[in-house]
């Protein structure tokens, strides 16, 4: 119809019936193209357009049929029109992949809205944290029986005791300490957290750390000084470690008499200390610190990582990592040794032996290879153990760490593929 000026052709909707639009411009060109299904040539014109017919095409998908919106929230989704792609999804109610999308174009708020429409509160829970809403974040997290990210948020929303609660629920005895250190000694709360405190010292066979924890909590905390059962307690591990000068100075202090009958309160460990000589949390954290990858992260951030860390101890002989097994996360050797061996062509070939400060597996938090070699402890090792699901979750609520954990990783990578080549 070349005599109007115009050119017109009929297109077929998906419906069977069909209309005359305008085959010059760009947005009925758009328009045909996703009528006749052809999706990947409608992406590109959106993307050669800049995307200026986004309201347009919202508009089609809002009053068109399923079929129609489909194919436009395609045309948008390959476009990269990632948030365009999930409004019409959403409205497709298709919450599962509309959530994904929104995720990918930063709108967290909605994503978390789909997941929740989706049931998946999993995948909600930190979709609403990235939001900033971490109540609403906590109680999915309490639905979905999450508990450690439940004990994550509880930390963000500076609640250290509950947090610590979970903790032990878990028994991730090195979190749960984390997180009552961060109670100040002059805060109301600081008397049920050094309670604790000294009480696992106590336990793992620490009575020099216990008493000193006791020492400054007093000193900085006076109602802390009328607790009968820390004051016995701070007195029985003085009289334990042969300090009996000191402990008479305490009992003069808080204004005890010169023995109460619990002078001789015997402070025993009630397990074998947790870590042997010379090593122990700090330690495990200068370890986790000297990972390449992790070299630009931030202290909370690090803090953070170390709190999902899991101690896992595993006795001689046994495998830490299968040769050929799904890659599970990242071990770091905190303590002992283990060998790290190839089977090929029948042969098993050492390749190295690994002590404490040493990790594998890092590959695993990244990817789904299955491990390229076989790690058996070969004297009794305990490990901090990230595993990918926690290090996904840890990431996703983390940006900036994300960032240079990945950055550093792509460029460790790089170098030894050089090094290979």
């Amino acid at each position: 119809m070349a005599g109007w000026g115009v050119e017109f052709e009929f297109v077929e909707d998906d419906t069977g019936d069909g209309q005359f639009v305008s085959s010059g411009g760009s947005l009925a060109r758009l328009q045909a193209l996703i009528n006749r299904g052809e999706v990947d040539q409608a992406s590109r014109l959106y993307e050669e357009t800049g995307g200026v017919f986004g309201d347009a095409l919202r508009e089609d998908a809002r009053v068109g049929s399923n079929v129609t919106r489909g194919r436009i929230a395609e045309v948008f989704r390959r476009a990269r029109d990632f948030a365009s792609s999930a409004l019409v999804l959403e409205q497709m109610a298709a919450y599962a992949d509309a959530a994904t999308l929104y995720e990918q174009a930063g709108d967290f708020p909605a994503a978390a809205r789909c997941h929740r429409s989706a049931g998946n509160l999993d995948r909600a829970g930190p979709a609403m944290e990235r939001s900033g809403e971490l109540e609403p974040a906590l109680e999915l997290y309490r639905k979905s029986g999450n508990l450690p990210a439940v004990a994550e948020c509880l930390v963000r929303l500076h609640r250290p005791l509950e947090a610590a609660l979970v903790y032990r629920k878990l028994g991730n005895v090195h979190a749960e300490v984390e997180v009552l250190r961060q109670v100040p000694h002059d805060e109301a709360a600081a008397i049920d957290a050094t309670r604790r405190l000294a009480s696992l010292m106590v336990d793992h066979g620490h009575f020099d750390r216990a008493a000193a924890l006791l020492v400054g909590l007093f000193r900085a905390n006076p109602p802390a000084r009328t607790d009968g059962e820390l004051q016995r307690t701070l007195l029985g591990l003085l009289e334990r470690l042969g300090r009996h000068d000191d402990a008479r100075k305490v009992r003069a202090t808080l204004g005890l008499p010169a023995n109460d009958g619990d002078a001789g309160q015997e402070i025993t460990a009630k397990v074998e200390p947790l870590h042997a000589a010379g090593q122990g949390p700090a330690d495990d954290y200068a370890h986790l610190k000297a990972i390449p990858i992790f070299g630009e992260l931030a202290l909370s951030d690090l803090r953070d990582l170390y709190r999902v860390a899991q101690e896992v101890a595993y006795p001689p002989g046994s495998a830490l990592i299968e040769q050929g097994a799904p890659s599970r996360g990242l071990l770091v050797i905190a303590e002992g040794k283990v060998d790290v061996s190839k089977v090929s062509a029948g042969q098993n070939r050492l390749l190295n032996t690994l002590g404490a400060g040493a990790y594998v597996g890092e590959i695993g938090l990244v990817g789904d290879s299955p491990a390229s070699a076989r790690v058996v402890a070969q004297t009794s090792v305990r490990v901090l153990f990230i595993s990918k699901d926690a290090f996904e979750h840890y990431v996703y609520a983390h940006p900036a760490a994300a960032l240079a954990i990945f950055r550093l990783f792509t460029g460790n990578l790089a170098e030894r593929v050089r090094a290979l080549s």
